[in-house]
């Protein structure tokens, strides 16, 4: 099995204590942990169902960080918990969990997560129309990243590159 998929898991989190913050979604395309992603509405019929697209304007949008829990369904039925998160990700058409973004919130993202050259005192923002970070040195989105540490992640015996990110700015 692929094991590109992004790494992702949080630290202080608001999100963590605050149900409100957690919402589910359907992705119209397939999405790792720790892609960014906006809530466009509510899917229909549904009381707490949303419909998850690219950031769009990050200027304009609320975003959120895609954070389901690393199991996968056999037949749609029985859960397994997934022995490498990086064989993890939400398909298409399936419902998924995103954590929403507040300044001060930290997390650790596999380096798959930041494109460009993420380098440790600059930032991470999110980009229009892409669901992973860019680095950059500085942001004018609404929603953007320290980041603060290079981070390993251990996988079994496998170590994994990654960053911990601390939300400056918030939408």
């Amino acid at each position: 099995m692929s094991t590109t998929h992004v790494i992702f898991r949080p630290g202080k989190m608001a999100s963590k204590h605050i149900d409100a913050y957690l919402k589910n979604f359907v992705g119209v395309a397939d999405l790792d942990n720790g892609n960014m992603i906006r809530l466009t509405g509510l899917e229909s019929g549904q009381a707490d169902l949303w419909t998850a697209a690219t950031p769009g304007d990050v200027t304009t949008y609320e975003t959120f960080i895609v954070d389901t829990p690393v199991r996968n369904l056999i037949d749609g039925l029985y859960a397994i918990d997934v022995v490498d998160p990086r064989e993890f990700y939400v398909p298409a058409g399936k419902i998924g969990r995103a954590r929403k973004v507040v300044k001060g919130d930290t997390c650790y993202v596999g380096n798959s997560a930041i494109t460009g050259s993420p380098t440790v005192g600059e930032y991470a923002t999110p980009v229009n129309t892409s669901h992973v970070l860019a680095a950059t040195p500085a942001s004018a989105s609404k929603v953007y990243f320290k980041i603060i540490a290079t981070e390993n992640f251990y996988v079994g015996t496998t170590t994994v590159t990654g960053y911990r990110l601390e939300c400056v700015a918030e939408f």
